[in-house]
C-alpha cells in the first residue's frame, strides 16, 4: 500500500515526515479532508492569518493534490 504525506502551511510550512500508509487515492482524499477539518476546527491562527493549505504528496514527494481555505473579512459598512 502507498504512503501519503500531509504537509500543512498556515504561514509556517510544516512537513509531514512520517506519512500514513493508506489503500489508495480515495482513502488519502478522505483522510486529508478529515485532518483538514480537524485542524481548522481548533485553529485560532486560521482566523488571524487568513489562509491554510494542506498538500498531499507521495513517497517521491510528488504533489498529488492541495486543499486550501482562506478567510476574507467583510469591510465594516
Amino acid at each position: 500500500m502507498p504512503r501519503f504525506y500531509f504537509h500543512t502551511d498556515n504561514g509556517q510550512p510544516l512537513r509531514d515526515r512520517e506519512g500514513v500508509v493508506l489503500p489508495g487515492m480515495d482513502a488519502a482524499r478522505h483522510a486529508a479532508i478529515r485532518a483538514f477539518c480537524e485542524i481548522l476546527k481548533d485553529s485560532d491562527d486560521f482566523w488571524r492569518d487568513g489562509a491554510f493549505r494542506m498538500t498531499v504528496a507521495d513517497d517521491a514527494d510528488l504533489t498529488l493534490f492541495v486543499i486550501e481555505a482562506t478567510v476574507t473579512t467583510a469591510a465594516a459598512g
